[in-house]
């Protein structure tokens, strides 16, 4: 399994908000398949890996069946999250790529979050990757869990910054 990113957004993901995903994955990636309304498959580009992306409700993560789990997160951890946003997230997309060696296809999903990111107004986690040293612009905040674990959040100005840069990697 590859890197997984989430992108928080500040409202719920209904339509028409799931059509325009629809149509930028379209544009994005490659035979694209709509698993049911909010879980798609696809891959990135030519010669890449498969991704997949799931529209789940912020604190859950897709079950990998067009489901998701329960909200996982401590309500400290939530309130963290909120205030490093600047909004209480509503829902999360979450972006995985199905191979951790594919440089081309990890630059392709960083740029596909960053549209995401943009299109909903929302922040990308990149986990414990800290992209601050390589993208000079845009706004990256830190978010440190309850039981330690630190965050990096990135807006679609600094992640169209660091997907653009060839230090770009995500961890897996």
């Amino acid at each position: 399994m590859g890197p997984t990113l989430f992108i928080y957004t500040p409202s719920s993901v209904e339509e028409p908000e799931l059509a325009a995903i629809h149509e930028l994955l379209c544009r994005h990636g490659h035979d694209i398949t709509r698993e049911n309304q909010r879980t798609w498959s696809f891959w990135l580009a030519p010669g890449t890996c498969m991704a997949g992306l799931s529209v789940v409700p912020f604190g859950a993560e897709s079950d990998g069946r067009g489901g998701c789990t329960e909200v996982y997160m401590e309500p400290s951890d939530q309130a963290a999250f909120s205030g490093a946003l600047g909004f209480s997230p509503q829902a999360a997309l979450q972006l995985d790529s199905y191979c951790g060696n594919d440089p081309e296809g990890h630059q392709a999903l960083g740029k596909l979050a960053t549209s995401l990111s943009r299109r909903l107004s929302g922040a990308v986690d990149l986990g414990g990757v800290d992209p601050s040293t390589h993208c000079g612009r845009g706004t990256v905040s830190r978010v440190v869990h309850s039981d330690g674990a630190t965050v990096y959040l990135a807006n679609a100005t600094a992640m169209e910054a660091w997907a653009s840069s060839e230090s770009f990697w995500l961890e897996c």
